[in-house]
């Protein structure tokens, strides 16, 4: 794993329980994403991996409606602002 990964490890705790989610974002730094966009990538999963650990899911057996509920989830939140 790659020191950059590993610092998102850091950042967001919730990828080191979850052993695929640096092999995912490692795999994107290989294909040449830019940092940028490997940590926008770790904070969705890291939102996605701890409403699976909530909801008592394991995020590997996942399936579209799992999903669909996260994505109501955030369609429910506050926007971010405009920075």
């Amino acid at each position: 794993m790659s020191v950059f990964v590993t610092a998102l490890s850091e950042k967001w705790p919730v990828l080191e329980r979850h052993e695929r989610a640096a092999e995912w974002l490692q795999i994107g730094l290989d294909l040449g994403r830019a940092p940028r966009t490997i940590d926008a990538y770790a904070r969705g999963l890291s939102e996605f991996l701890l409403a699976c650990e909530r909801d008592g899911i394991d995020p590997e057996g996942a399936n579209r409606s799992h999903v669909a509920s996260f994505v109501g989830e955030l369609r429910t939140q506050l926007p971010l602002p405009v920075r």
